[in-house]
């Protein structure tokens, strides 16, 4: 699944799956100061349904057709993807051309049927196919076992629940290929409900990564009927408020083609941890097509993927960096046919560039704003801006934090830097220190300085891992008093990423073993000390990289103890076979690296039949 995801990733150039879980914490607040809370999940988080005939869709086993793609069984999209693109693949490489740029053109339609035929729009920006996003439209506490379930198996507030109460909390479902102007209409419509629903004169919203793309339609769309004096608070996630580069370079430039890139990097690193190897043997294998082939179909294929599949997609155009929009719409949307589109993407193009606008007067109404960014997390390397600005994996630093300043990954800003101070919302400029402590980024240029908090080395898709992110937003949405980065020492303005979900259930399960007589008292007493680290540990929310690594090596001391107490060995007991697998797989990367290597310092980004000799 790892690599098809990836590959998908890479394909599509929409890796923005972002999956950001929220939970625990409170203080003690009565619970009718609590305002009632609308999570507005992120990317694929919202599930839909694809008809048929008026009929839920199948595959070949009876199966649904399961979101975000639709796609059919392995033998279909084989069968597809041959019947469209296997001859022109075999002319290709048996001529070592692509005539007409047939290969690149049924490449990229083959992909656009398999990947993104069922989820097309028209050119109204409404979907062709009979697709029913699926519609959470109460609280939670009045939805079905199942639904609960996927309520909180994707966003797990269970200690929101124990202390608003389930009928405080409601979840705005959507999905991601939808009409924008829809679903913003939809969301302001749930905010009505649950002012009926709860008496309530306000609401709580916790935009989550495309979840920011939908809230500046709302602020923008609603201005003029009230929205802003109908929002307590907004406590925006790892928002995408000004699009992702990871999209919009793709839109601008296609894939990254680069020879470093395409021939030595790229894939390794999309393809890392135990399928490393075979990125490093895609790197050969592409060396199969002459390098203007190669590059010729990677343009193409995307290019027939965005004007094919992806123009029409409104949400899609919202994930759009505004400073993009223009050409773009002038590159994509200039058909006469696509007016009433274009009169959709302009509305939001106008909304992203008001983002900052709407938020001040949202405050300027009393709405208590709060923003949660990771940081120094580069991009995927397959746009141009991967490597070239402060991201969290998958959305760039500016973007999230609505403004604040970073060179890259790790590069430090300039010696003798100084905060600059650009947004008069510091409450205390002379005194406020708002860079972070690895001198990596200025929060003082970012909208909202005394409200935004950062996670060093915080990767967008694991921010549902993250525990304190998960305690940092329930505090927010229960604690009326918390008002800003200096409220509690134990949520700083700036802290450190960690991947914690289920460390509580592991911590407690082990206690078991204090009490069970058959074990060893050595080990016993071992156990408690790390128990007792890995508590205090996870207690603290204001964790350092040194803290997060020791919390970690406790987890897995945990694996360690629990194999002593059942086999009496803290040895991994794996199968010879298994072994001998993971032996080969790491013998066989090194290899390729190697291989990789040389043949990249030798031959660059040249195809085999480039190679001098090979056409004479």
């Amino acid at each position: 699944m790892k690599m098809a995801r990836r590959i998908t990733a890479l394909l599509l150039a929409m890796i923005m799956l972002c999956s950001c879980s929220l939970a625990l914490a409170a203080t003690a607040v009565a619970k009718e100061e609590m305002y009632p809370s609308i999570v507005i999940p992120g990317l694929f988080q919202g599930r839909a349904t694809l008809y048929e005939n008026g009929e839920v869709a199948v595959n070949a086993e009876g199966e649904p057709l399961e979101a975000p793609f639709f796609l059919s069984g392995t033998e279909d999209i084989i069968g597809t993807a041959l019947e469209i693109a296997g001859i022109p693949l075999l002319t290709t490489l048996m001529t070592q051309r692509d005539k007409d740029l047939e290969f690149a053109n049924a490449l990229g339609t083959a992909l656009g049927e398999i990947l993104l035929g069922k989820i097309k729009s028209d050119e109204n920006g409404k979907f062709i196919y009979d697709l029913r996003p699926e519609q959470l439209n109460t609280a939670v506490s009045n939805l079905t076992e199942e639904q609960k379930h996927y309520v909180y198996d994707t966003i797990p507030l269970t200690t929101y629940k124990e202390i608003a109460g389930e009928d405080k909390l409601y979840f705005f479902t959507y999905f991601s290929f939808e009409n924008m102007d829809t679903v913003t209409e939809r969301l302001y419509n749930l905010i009505q409900t649950v002012k009926e629903e709860t008496g309530y004169d306000k609401v709580n919203i916790v935009p989550i990564s495309q979840g920011g793309t939908i809230c500046n339609s709302l602020l923008e769309t609603y201005k003029d009927e009230g929205i802003f004096d109908e929002l307590n608070r907004i406590v925006y996630v790892i928002p995408a408020l000004d699009g992702s580069y990871t999209l919009g370079d793709i839109y601008y430039h296609g894939l990254l083609d680069d020879d470093e890139a395409l021939y030595n990097y790229m894939f390794p690193l999309l393809l890392e941890g135990d399928q490393e190897w075979l990125g490093y043997l895609v790197n050969t294998l592409i060396r199969i097509f002459p390098k203007k082939v190669l590059n010729d179909v990677l343009d193409i294929a995307v290019d027939i993927l965005i004007e094919d599949y992806l123009e029409y997609s409104t949400m899609m155009w919202g994930l759009m960096p505004s400073e993009y929009y223009p050409e773009l719409r002038e590159r994509y949307l200039t058909d006469e046919d696509n007016a009433i589109l274009v009169e959709q993407t302009d509305r939001y193009y106008q909304a992203q560039l008001n983002r900052e606008e709407n938020i001040l007067t949202a405050i300027d109404h009393g709405v208590e704003v709060f923003d949660i960014v990771n940081y120094n997390d580069a991009l995927y390397p397959i746009c141009d801006n991967w490597n070239k600005c402060q991201a969290d994996g998958i959305i760039q630093l500016e973007s999230t934090s609505i403004g604040a300043y970073g060179i890259g990954v790790d590069v430090q800003l300039p010696e003798g830097y100084k905060q600059q101070n650009t947004n008069p919302t510091c409450t205390d400029p002379e005194n406020h220190n708002h860079i972070d402590p690895y001198n990596l980024i200025d929060a003082s240029t970012g909208l909202l300085p005394d409200t935004t908090f950062y996670f060093y080395n915080g990767d967008h898709e694991q921010t549902g891992r993250n525990d304190i992110v998960m305690q940092l937003v329930v505090n927010l949405l229960t604690d009326p008093n918390f008002k800003d980065v200096y409220t509690y020492e134990a949520f700083p303005q700036f802290n450190t990423a960690r991947r914690t979900r289920g460390a509580q259930d592991k911590i407690d399960s082990m206690k078991k073993y204090l009490t069970d007589e058959t074990v060893d008292p050595a080990v016993k007493e071992r156990l408690a000390g790390v128990i007792d680290r890995a508590q205090t540990l996870l207690d603290d929310t204001a964790a350092t990289p040194e803290e997060v690594a020791e919390l970690d090596a406790c987890l897995d001391e945990f694996d360690d103890i629990v194999r002593l107490i059942t086999t009496g060995s803290e040895e991994e007991n794996i199968e010879f076979g298994e072994k001998l697998k993971i032996f080969f797989l790491e013998i066989l990367t090194k290899i390729l690296r190697v291989f990789n290597e040389v043949q990249f310092k030798v031959t660059g980004g040249a195809g085999f039949m480039d190679l001098p000799g090979y056409n004479t």
